[in-house]
């Protein structure tokens, strides 16, 4: 009897082990492409979506305010006041020329109460405005103490103008803010005022015939001891007229408004964001909010953080107004934000809980 191998049963095992490993080879390939094309559609997001941030943790540096006076960037360093200019990926500081006039004028009036500078370099002229004259007659307590300036100062041209509010009233302010509100080239200051049955409001004063008159203000939030916290003044739609931006009651929802002088007062525009913070209750620290055109679009945006502080929020007011984007800090927000030129640009200084950040794009 011949006793042959069965080839055909041979074959057909070896066909089969042969299908498999074609099989497995197949899907491997496959997991790889999709994992390529994955990493492709990455890399290949345009430049200007500003993805990717660097955080770089600025050592030896023990900051308790950063903030923005004119066009300096200052930090309240070792009970100094010195000027931060950015050296590549980190920070260094050099005196700043106003320092002692300034620590001055801080002296003379009471604690945390600083100045706005505007300085006309074509003309070698500073118009600056600040707080004077404390009171304790609206105990709100939110910035740090119950003292609260009753009296606005301006020092323009060479003059020093000075402006007291009535017995129910009080600046809940810190500093004054210089801007042009109605674009005519004549220099306006922008505070808080609060008063007991209405709380805070923006009021707006500007200087005529030797004299501070009220130009425009917003309505008053409505209820005492709620309070607001301006962001700045800029083109936030791209519309060519600038607004006030601000953040009305931080501390219980935190609303992102917009107001725009239409030449007779102040008016609230639609599109507002909630949960925001640009304060801390019982800080005197008002900045921890900054403005950048994220997107280059030409269009300014806001940087501000969440009510808990732990996340960045990058958020753009062309109706409608929108989050761009949400950046996890490293920890709170605590003393301010600062935008600088830096080598890879405009860069963003800021203090947080743990220590001082410079947050980078690539």
């Amino acid at each position: 009897m011949n006793h042959e191998p069965n080839n055909d049963a041979y074959d057909i095992s070896q066909t089969r082990n042969t299908e498999m490993a074609f099989k497995k080879i197949y899907m491997l390939n496959l997991l790889k492409c999709i994992f390529l094309l994955s990493l492709l559609s990455f890399t290949l997001k345009p430049a200007s979506a500003k993805d990717n941030f660097i955080w770089k943790k600025q050592i030896g540096f023990s900051f308790k305010h950063i903030f923005t006076i004119g066009e300096n960037v200052i930090g309240s360093y070792n009970g100094y006041l010195v000027r931060i200019t950015a050296c590549e990926q980190k920070i260094c500081v050099e005196p700043w020329e106003h320092r002692e006039s300034f620590n001055a004028l801080i002296q003379t009036n009471f604690p945390y109460n600083y100045p706005d500078i505007y300085e006309n370099k074509s003309s070698l002229q500073s118009t600056m405005a600040w707080y004077e004259k404390p009171t304790t007659r609206y105990a709100h307590g939110v910035l740090g103490d119950k003292k609260e300036g009753s009296r606005l100062a301006i020092h323009s041209n060479f003059k020093t103008y000075y402006q007291d509010l009535n017995e129910n009233e009080v600046f809940e302010d810190i500093h004054p803010r210089i801007i042009d509100l109605n674009q005519d080239g004549q220099l306006d200051v922008m505070t808080i005022v609060s008063t007991h049955d209405l709380g805070a409001r923006i009021r707006i004063y500007t200087i005529e015939n030797n004299q501070i008159k009220i130009l425009a203000e917003t309505e008053a939030i409505g209820k005492g001891n709620r309070w607001l916290n301006p962001v700045g003044f800029s083109d936030f739609n791209g519309d060519g007229t600038k607004e006030i931006a601000l953040v009305r009651t931080p501390h219980i929802g935190g609303i992102l408004e917009r107001w725009q002088y239409n030449g007779d007062g102040l008016e609230r525009l639609v599109h507002t964001i909630a949960d925001v913070s640009n304060h801390e209750i019982g800080s005197p620290i008002l900045n921890n909010h900054a403005i950048l055109d994220y997107n280059s679009d030409g269009i300014d945006d806001i940087l501000i953080p969440n009510q808990s502080r732990n996340k960045l929020k990058i958020i753009s007011l062309v109706d409608p107004a929108k989050t761009l984007k949400n950046i996890d800090l490293p920890s709170p927000l605590k003393g301010g934000l600062a935008v600088f030129q830096s080598y890879k640009g405009k860069s963003v200084l800021m203090v947080l809980e743990d220590g001082v950040y410079m947050l980078l794009s690539e």
